[in-house]
């Protein structure tokens, strides 16, 4: 048996390999889970299944320093510095000690790799240095649009594979109306935590080392943490147990043409990584604001993880005449009656590809293709006008689709209580290691 670390941040992605297992090892695979938070850890526990802790091993084993060490630690652990620039220098440490426990555990002929979540956290990024040494293959994972999950050994987010496909490949590419049916059936289930609450109570560990007090933050695996203090996300934590969705909520009337800006979390790798042309959020609405054709408003929808959390600046921004937040439609029926979806570069854009309304992206992400990209020497008013009289056609925008669900996505979700594409899942990530 050749031996597979599969990083795992929470219970819920250790349970969705756990369902694989039988079938990789009948293709002679082992799986070893690479836990991030303690919920992952007692699931291996009860299941007893092979896993190492990974903050803890690497503080136990890792060494801070590497003789061929050839990475910029620095550039490497920009999202960390950014989000608890007190820390800078743990996290450098951090990097070197988790690159060099990676280099221990890859130093082993039986080891095929790793698969990893993210591309850019130091606790995966660290392990290139070694896979490069010792010939070991990484694979990126994490959730994709259309409730997909998204494997590819490039990185996920800017880096997938299918960012560097050309428009004249995407173009020779052929429609498959069945694989775009499959894409975008809805195949939503039953969460398998759905009305456990021990399986809430399993998280708390979780997030007490994702946000735990500021005094304790040095102390508590840095490398876990949002940025966030445990003071500031209690309101938000309660409300995820305890508050249900309005039955009969109040939905805003849209009698204007508008543009529509779905927002992302703040602390999110994609803000902070790939957004070279805005420093926050507020600078992305305060320009769109200020780019407003006439006869338009800027509808602006929270991300539901994060509503009511912006900042007092992001909500007088929104006192603007012309702008409106409603986090109440549905947002597949706000993207289908907007006449333009303006995304930094979250998931939501890729999936407004499927309407025959325009998506201009802000940042950089794996479909700058397949829209109408900012550019930041010409003006964002022109270019806002310009996607809007000149959208992608409808067959580019499919043969893009097509292409990114045949050879990127599974269809399944690990939050899933049940999953559908085991076998899939299996197939996609052996091929790597062939």
């Amino acid at each position: 048996m050749r031996k597979l670390y599969m990083m795992c941040f929470y219970e819920s992605n250790v349970r969705y390999f756990h369902f694989a297992e039988s079938k990789f090892a009948a293709k002679g695979i082992e799986l070893v889970y690479l836990c991030m938070y303690p919920s992952a850890v007692k699931y291996c526990k009860r299941h007893e299944l092979k896993y190492k802790f990974l903050p803890l091993e690497v503080r136990n084993k890792g060494v801070i320093g590497l003789v061929d060490f050839k990475s910029n630690v620095e550039e490497d652990s920009k999202f960390h510095n950014f989000l608890l620039p007190s820390l800078k220098s743990d996290f450098e440490k951090l990097f070197r000690m988790y690159s060099s426990y990676y280099n221990v555990i890859f130093n082993d002929d039986n080891c095929l790799g790793a698969v990893l979540i993210g591309d850019v956290r130091l606790f995966s990024s660290s392990a290139k240095v070694a896979a490069e040494k010792y010939n070991k293959k990484l694979v990126y994972f994490e959730p994709g649009p259309f409730s997909t999950m998204i494997f590819d050994e490039n990185g996920v987010n800017k880096n997938m594979t299918i960012s560097k496909v050309t428009k004249q490949g995407i173009f020779e590419a052929e429609v498959n109306q069945a694989s775009l049916e499959m894409l975008y059936k809805n195949n939503s289930q039953r969460k398998y935590y759905d009305g456990n609450f021990f399986a809430y109570f399993r998280k708390v560990h979780d997030v007490f080392l994702s946000v735990p007090p500021d005094l304790l933050r040095s102390k508590l695996y840095p490398e876990l943490q949002t940025g966030e203090s445990l003071i500031e996300s209690i309101p938000y934590l309660i409300s995820r147990v305890f508050t249900k969705r309005k039955n009969n909520p109040k939905k805003e009337q849209h009698n204007k043409k508008f543009i529509f800006f779905p927002l992302q979390v703040p602390c999110d790798v994609q803000i902070i990584i790939n957004s070279p042309n805005f420093g926050s959020i507020n600078e992305m609405l305060s320009a769109l604001i200020n780019s407003i054709p006439d006869g338009f408003n800027l509808v602006v929808r929270e991300h539901p993880m994060n509503m009511g959390r912006y900042g007092d600046a992001f909500y007088k921004l929104l006192n603007d005449k012309n702008v409106i937040l409603d986090n109440e439609n549905d947002i597949n029926e706000l993207i289908e009656k907007a006449e333009l979806v303006v995304v930094n570069n979250s998931t939501v854009g890729v999936e407004a590809l499927k309407t025959d309304t325009s998506v201009m992206i802000l940042g950089d992400s794996y479909y700058d293709a397949c829209t109408h990209k900012y550019n930041p020497m010409f003006s964002l008013k022109e270019q806002i006008i310009n996607a809007i009289e000149n959208p992608i056609s409808r067959d580019f925008k499919d043969k893009y689709l097509t292409l990114l669900y045949e050879d990127y996505l599974i269809k399944d979700n690990y939050k899933n209580l049940h999953y559908d594409n085991l076998e899939l899942l299996v197939k996609r990530i052996s091929r790597f290691y062939a």
